[in-house]
Protein backbone atom coordinates (compact mmCIF):
# COMPACT_ATOMS: atom_id res chain seq x y z
CA UNK A 1 0.00 0.00 0.00
CA UNK A 2 0.95 3.48 -0.75
CA UNK A 3 0.07 7.01 0.06
CA UNK A 4 -0.01 9.20 -2.80
CA UNK A 5 -0.67 13.20 -2.69
CA UNK A 6 -1.49 15.96 -5.62
CA UNK A 7 -1.48 19.17 -4.97
CA UNK A 8 -4.57 21.46 -6.54
CA UNK A 9 -4.51 21.54 -9.80
CA UNK A 10 -1.40 18.79 -10.31
CA UNK A 11 -1.74 15.20 -12.31
CA UNK A 12 -0.26 11.95 -12.32
CA UNK A 13 0.36 11.86 -16.28
CA UNK A 14 -0.88 8.85 -18.53
CA UNK A 15 -0.03 6.17 -17.46
CA UNK A 16 -0.47 2.04 -16.91
CA UNK A 17 0.57 -0.95 -14.88
CA UNK A 18 1.97 -3.87 -16.30
CA UNK A 19 0.29 -6.73 -15.02
CA UNK A 20 -0.62 -4.98 -11.86
CA UNK A 21 -4.23 -4.33 -10.66
CA UNK A 22 -4.57 -0.67 -9.19
CA UNK A 23 -6.96 0.43 -6.29
CA UNK A 24 -7.31 3.87 -5.02
CA UNK A 25 -8.92 5.40 -2.10
CA UNK A 26 -9.47 9.27 -2.02
CA UNK A 27 -9.19 10.41 1.26
CA UNK A 28 -8.87 13.89 0.60
CA UNK A 29 -9.68 16.58 -2.21
CA UNK A 30 -11.49 15.61 -5.51
CA UNK A 31 -10.53 15.28 -9.42
CA UNK A 32 -10.63 13.41 -12.22
CA UNK A 33 -9.34 10.38 -13.80
CA UNK A 34 -8.80 10.26 -17.39
CA UNK A 35 -9.12 7.13 -19.75
CA UNK A 36 -7.85 7.00 -23.26
CA UNK A 37 -11.26 5.92 -24.69
CA UNK A 38 -12.00 9.66 -24.16
CA UNK A 39 -14.26 7.97 -20.60
CA UNK A 40 -14.12 10.48 -17.05
CA UNK A 41 -14.59 10.21 -13.89
CA UNK A 42 -15.06 12.94 -11.26
CA UNK A 43 -13.81 11.51 -7.94
CA UNK A 44 -14.41 12.75 -4.20
CA UNK A 45 -13.29 12.17 -0.83
CA UNK A 46 -14.57 8.78 0.10
CA UNK A 47 -14.50 6.93 -3.58
CA UNK A 48 -12.83 4.04 -3.93
CA UNK A 49 -12.18 3.33 -7.76
CA UNK A 50 -10.02 0.10 -9.41
CA UNK A 51 -8.14 0.32 -12.56
CA UNK A 52 -7.24 -3.41 -14.12
CA UNK A 53 -3.95 -3.97 -14.96
CA UNK A 54 -2.79 -2.29 -18.78
CA UNK A 55 -5.38 0.53 -18.69
CA UNK A 56 -3.66 3.63 -19.90
CA UNK A 57 -5.04 6.29 -17.31
CA UNK A 58 -4.41 9.49 -15.89
CA UNK A 59 -5.50 11.57 -12.56
CA UNK A 60 -5.98 15.11 -12.30
CA UNK A 61 -6.49 16.99 -8.96
CA UNK A 62 -9.18 19.98 -8.92
CA UNK A 63 -8.15 23.44 -8.57
CA UNK A 64 -9.83 23.33 -5.46
CA UNK A 65 -7.34 21.54 -2.85
CA UNK A 66 -4.30 18.99 -2.75
CA UNK A 67 -5.44 15.43 -2.66
CA UNK A 68 -4.53 12.39 -0.95
CA UNK A 69 -4.53 8.86 -2.03
CA UNK A 70 -3.72 5.08 -0.83
CA UNK A 71 -2.98 3.47 -3.65
CA UNK A 72 -3.37 -0.91 -3.07
CA UNK A 73 -1.37 -2.46 -6.16
CA UNK A 74 -2.31 -6.42 -6.80
CA UNK A 75 -0.92 -8.32 -8.71
CA UNK A 76 -3.07 -8.89 -11.99
CA UNK A 77 -3.27 -10.32 -14.95
CA UNK A 78 -2.38 -9.46 -19.02
CA UNK A 79 -6.21 -10.17 -19.61
CA UNK A 80 -7.30 -10.76 -23.40
CA UNK A 81 -9.52 -8.78 -25.39
CA UNK A 82 -12.58 -11.33 -24.81
CA UNK A 83 -12.19 -10.78 -21.03
CA UNK A 84 -14.57 -7.69 -19.61
CA UNK A 85 -12.36 -6.61 -17.22
CA UNK A 86 -13.70 -2.99 -16.78
CA UNK A 87 -12.32 0.15 -14.31
CA UNK A 88 -15.01 0.80 -11.65
CA UNK A 89 -15.66 3.50 -9.30
CA UNK A 90 -17.49 3.19 -5.50
CA UNK A 91 -19.13 6.46 -4.66
CA UNK A 92 -18.80 7.55 -0.83
CA UNK A 93 -17.53 4.47 0.26
CA UNK A 94 -17.55 4.99 4.61
CA UNK A 95 -14.03 6.25 5.47
CA UNK A 96 -12.39 5.24 8.52
CA UNK A 97 -14.91 3.85 10.23
CA UNK A 98 -16.61 0.28 10.59
CA UNK A 99 -18.85 0.36 7.88
CA UNK A 100 -15.62 0.46 5.58
CA UNK A 101 -14.86 -3.06 6.53
CA UNK A 102 -18.28 -4.45 5.68
CA UNK A 103 -18.80 -2.82 2.57
CA UNK A 104 -15.36 -4.44 1.32
CA UNK A 105 -16.03 -7.55 2.95
CA UNK A 106 -19.11 -7.05 0.62
CA UNK A 107 -17.00 -7.26 -2.00
CA UNK A 108 -14.67 -9.30 -1.59
CA UNK A 109 -16.10 -12.56 0.12
CA UNK A 110 -19.68 -13.52 0.72
CA UNK A 111 -20.02 -16.24 3.20
CA UNK A 112 -21.88 -19.24 2.08
CA UNK A 113 -24.61 -18.78 3.93
CA UNK A 114 -24.87 -15.13 2.68
CA UNK A 115 -25.00 -16.10 -0.47
CA UNK A 116 -27.64 -18.73 0.07
CA UNK A 117 -29.77 -16.93 2.18
CA UNK A 118 -29.20 -13.87 -0.84
CA UNK A 119 -30.09 -16.51 -3.58
CA UNK A 120 -33.17 -17.99 -1.26
CA UNK A 121 -31.91 -21.33 -1.23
Amino acid sequence: MLKGCLEAGAEFDWHSHDKIDEFFLVTKGSGLVEFKNDESWEYTEGDLIYIPSNIEHRIIASDKADNEFFFIRLQGEEYPPSCSVLPSIIKNIKIMNHQLAKQIEDLVYIPSKTLSERMKL
